[in-house]
């Protein structure tokens, strides 16, 4: 097999992207290419359980979104009704940015096109973000947001299993939601210790929804094994 070298990996790569690689293992080009291999195996394992994670949480959190605009009071005259996503009460599209719901109406439309029929909200669930539920969750501190409120009358009942404060809850999806961009911009995730600490993170954010669900997630789970690989 042909060994890349360092004019093609600058190419295919590029030097900044590969120096984190290049200086873990003392400059050594075979070694470095190696680890980044590794990398690309370990953030393909952490991207399962984020998918595993992601779909919990905004299966936790949606239908209790949609249970309070259903008793939201009336906006510009009219009421609302559950598909929030779709059809946002203005005091969730003004604490979320309508532009968020803007794109997210765009991406629905461009992914059933052809399929002649209306959206669904499932069409709409399917086309959030992590950082969509993420900004859901109150602040860790302050209790004068939106989403403070919201947590406290409908949201705060996703988490039946919740023992802890709420703002020990957001900062584990805050860190969570570090990881999924770090994963989804292909950035090294050279600190095993760290990836054991975000999925801890994990495990304790689906403990909060459903004790069942952190033992089904570590069953799933190929992090461990991905990791021992280390070169």
């Amino acid at each position: 097999m042909p060994v890349l070298s360092r004019a093609q990996i600058q190419v295919a790569i590029a030097d900044e992207r590969f120096a984190p690689y290049l200086a873990a293992c003392g400059n050594d080009d075979a070694a470095a290419f190696t680890l980044y291999r590794w990398n690309l195996l370990v953030a393909s394992t952490i991207q399962e359980v984020l998918g595993l994670f992601e779909v919990a949480l905004r299966n936790a959190i949606d239908p209790h979104v949609g249970a309070w605009q259903l008793t939201a009071p009336p906006a510009g005259g009219r009421t609302y009704g559950r598909n929030w996503l779709a059809e946002p009460h203005p005091l969730l599209s003004n604490s979320q940015g309508a532009r968020r719901f803007a794109a997210l109406k765009d991406n629905v439309d461009k992914a059933i096109r052809g399929k002649g029929r209306a959206p669904t909200h499932g069409d709409f669930v399917a086309q959030t973000t992590l950082g969509t539920w993420r900004y859901l969750l109150p602040p860790a501190s302050g209790n004068v947001s939106f989403t403070q409120r919201l947590w406290d009358s409908n949201v705060k009942d996703a988490f039946p299993h919740l023992k802890r404060n709420h703002g020990a809850l957001t900062f584990d999806v805050n860190r969570i939601l570090r990881l999924r961009n770090r994963i989804a911009h292909y950035e090294p995730v050279l600190d095993t210790t760290k990836i054991f600490d975000d999925t801890l993170a994990m495990r304790r954010v689906l403990n909060d929804i459903d004790p069942d669900l952190k033992p089904w997630f570590d069953r799933q789970s190929r992090v461990a094994w991905a990791i021992a690989q280390r070169p």
